[in-house]
């Protein structure tokens, strides 16, 4: 399969679309409608846990997460050579499986940025300096980079507003960023 990249292969420069998304985070967009239009402007890095869970059988929207993949609009990342302090790996094995290894990764390498829905990730990445977003926010990013209608946008936000559990302060500060507070996760023109 061409669209399985070994960890240790990445470019050490790290590549502006290239993002590592959680399982929520896939599961929100995909629920919304828009997780293939997010495919074709960002590459979305795929840990080897993350494939796994919204692959199992018995979950909703496993066979699209299948089709994505098969289609290389989804990659995954294989290995799990991870050389972190023993901090952040103590830090990293309080998580969830996908949440941890795909922080992991990036710390290691991969990817521009994170989605994580995760609180316990999201404090992670706002200590050690990561940049991320959660997947509320990927509908704001499109419209202030000109992909996607204000209408279009406010739609989406409210599918996945609707799914996920945001608190909210979360909900407000999501609502709150403009285009300056976002525009380092624009996808490439």
């Amino acid at each position: 399969m061409d669209n399985i990249l070994p960890q240790n292969t990445l470019n050490p420069v790290r590549q502006k679309n290239d993002v590592l998304p959680d399982s929520s985070s896939l599961i929100l967009l995909q629920s919304a409608g828009i997780l293939e239009l997010v495919c074709h402007y960002y590459t979305l890095l795929l840990v080897p846990s993350v494939f796994e869970e919204i692959t199992e059988a018995e979950k909703p929207g496993a066979n699209f997460f299948v089709y994505l993949q098969k289609k290389n609009l989804l990659h995954l990342l294989t290995g799990s050579d991870i050389s972190n302090t023993p901090m952040q790996r103590a830090e990293l094995g309080k998580m969830g499986k996908g949440e941890s290894e795909l922080l992991a990764n990036f710390l290691s390498g991969a990817g521009s940025f994170v989605v994580v829905d995760d609180l316990r990730a999201a404090k992670f990445c706002v200590r050690h300096e990561i940049p991320f977003i959660n997947a509320l926010l990927i509908p704001r990013i499109l419209m202030f980079a000109d992909v996607l209608s204000g209408e279009s946008a406010d739609e989406y936000f409210s599918l996945i507003q609707q799914r996920g559990r945001y608190s909210v302060s979360i909900l407000k500060r999501a609502e709150s960023f403009q285009h300056e507070d976002l525009e380092r996760f624009f996808p490439d023109s």
